[in-house]
């Protein structure tokens, strides 16, 4: 992640202090916001709560990979287990505890980034919106503090709405209701944590809540192009700068590349993805022989399976996702994590599925190259944002089939307001499943051979092209990059 004209810290003016969360799904947009911040001149500090999604990654300093990049872990003791980091069912309770683990050390934590910053002094601290246990303690301290919202900003809106308007508890009888504070959403499309305990789920809740519109400013990985009536609404009602400067992973991208060396060149078949350009923490491996795999099939003619990296995964849904890849007769790609299931046999999956013929299954795959690859026609996905950003970049259509969360107001945005998927629902429940091989696969006929999915695949090119301009020199993005830089110095 070095930079032409990078220093090291005790030579910059303005020091900076990031607080990612340590989940794969939010690690990866802070350290693009870092890329982004190092490439501005700004000396970088990542405080370290140790996971898995680290051990790829060396810390130490100097390090080839980030020789720009500073780490201080939180303290000895402090980490997340393997459990702990596959938090799926109940992530609120997990962010409770990892909130409440890491709030006693971090102040001491802090003196120590300090004492080795120029003249002992940070300008500013940016935490992401879940990890808010730095809240009080800068206060304290009088250090000016932003805040990473890496999610949508209409789930900002949404998760407003659940307490305003009692939708939590979830209550089945209004599940179907339209929004009249959000067009085409209803209160099924709201981030509903179901599956989370309910006190957690509250308090995690109002202390994000209190942690962002208390914050001196707000960074938001989304784009005017893609969101201007959400931000609207909420520039109105918090007095704090917006900045949305996404998506981070491609602005990162398009910072990067001025420096990257010569010989790293695009390969043919990708659409603007560079390997140079995606240095960031993994908790796997990329298995890159997908791509090899990718090169045999004709353009747009693959099914790219993911379901991000909290998801599990129970037998029957991997039955059902199996019997609906094999009857819509397309090849697939499949990610399929090393303990996605519970104790299903990964050989009755690839007969199951014609996997030899037809069909690739890999434990984790180079997303961001494989959406860029011109023979990947559709993407099913759990909507995450980070994936929902990734396939928009690219002009894939989705097929959406959310878990939990944000997701289920990212699967409607995709589907109901921007039209480029389609969502994987039943109509007795909140949740996206119970799955049926029949409904897969229909779905994916519609996406891949039918007329609706030929107007899914122009809407997707054409929204591409407004994340292409958004990103350019003049762009709203790059505007609000500028803009943020600003900020800071103003701040410091």
């Amino acid at each position: 992640m070095d930079l032409k004209g990078a220093r090291s810290r005790k030579n910059h003016v303005h020091h900076l202090v990031l607080v990612p969360c340590p989940l794969q799904g939010h690690l990866t947009p802070m350290f693009h916001l870092a890329n982004l911040l190092l490439s501005r001149g700004f000396a970088v500090t990542v405080i370290q709560i140790p996971s898995p999604s680290w051990r790829s990654l060396d810390c130490t300093h100097p390090n080839p990979s980030f020789p720009s990049l500073f780490f201080e872990p939180i303290a000895d003791g402090v980490a997340c287990d393997d459990d702990a980091s596959n938090a799926g069912e109940d992530v609120m309770s997990f962010l409770l505890e990892l909130n409440s683990k890491c709030r006693e050390p971090f102040r001491d934590c802090l003196d120590r980034v300090a004492s080795s910053a120029p003249r002992g002094c940070i300008s500013c601290l940016i935490h992401d919106a879940v990890m808010y246990f730095p809240v009080d303690v800068v206060e304290d301290l009088s250090i000016p503090r932003l805040v990473l919202r890496t999610s949508t900003a209409a789930n900002f809106l949404g998760l407003s709405l659940l307490d305003q308007k009692g939708f939590l508890p979830p209550q089945g009888t209004r599940l179907v209701e339209m929004l009249q504070e959000l067009p085409s959403m209803r209160v099924k499309d709201l981030p509903l944590f179901d599956k989370c305990k309910q006190a957690s789920t509250e308090e995690v809740l109002i202390k994000i809540h209190k942690g962002t519109t208390t914050a001196s400013a707000i960074i938001w990985n989304t784009l005017t192009c893609l969101e201007q009536p959400s931000l609207d609404k909420i520039s109105a009602t918090l007095s704090v700068p917006i900045f949305p400067i996404g998506p981070l992973h491609r602005l990162s991208a398009e910072i990067m590349v001025t420096w990257a060396p010569e010989n790293q060149k695009i390969e043919e078949g990708r659409t603007g993805y560079s390997a140079a350009t995606d240095e960031v923490p993994r908790r796997w491996a990329e298995d890159r022989s997908c791509i090899e795999w990718l090169d045999l099939h004709p353009p747009g003619s693959v099914v790219y399976v993911s379901f991000g990296s909290l998801v599990t995964l129970s037998e029957s849904e991997l039955t059902e996702i199996s019997e609906g890849l094999a009857e819509s007769g397309r090849p697939f790609l499949w990610v399929i994590r090393a303990r996605p299931v519970n104790s299903a046999s990964l050989e009755a999956i690839r007969e199951l599925t014609n996997t030899s013929k037809r069909g690739k299954i890999t434990s984790w795959a180079p997303q961001r190259e494989v959406l860029a690859h011109r023979s990947v026609g559709c993407f099913w996905t759990h909507s995450g944002w980070n994936s929902t950003l990734e396939s928009m970049s690219e002009g894939v259509p989705m097929l959406c089939w959310s878990y939990v969360g944000d997701q289920r107001i990212i699967s409607r945005l995709v589907s109901g307001v921007w039209k480029v998927g389609l969502e994987l629902e039943v109509d007795d429940g909140i949740d996206s499943g119970p799955l049926n091989g029949s409904k897969v696969a229909s779905a994916i006929k519609r996406i891949m051979s039918d007329e609706e999915g030929r107007e899914m695949k122009r809407k997707a090119m054409a929204l591409k092209e407004q994340i292409d301009v958004s990103l350019r020199q003049s762009g709203s993005s790059r505007q609000f990059l500028d803009k943020l830089v600003a900020f800071i110095h103003q701040l410091a």
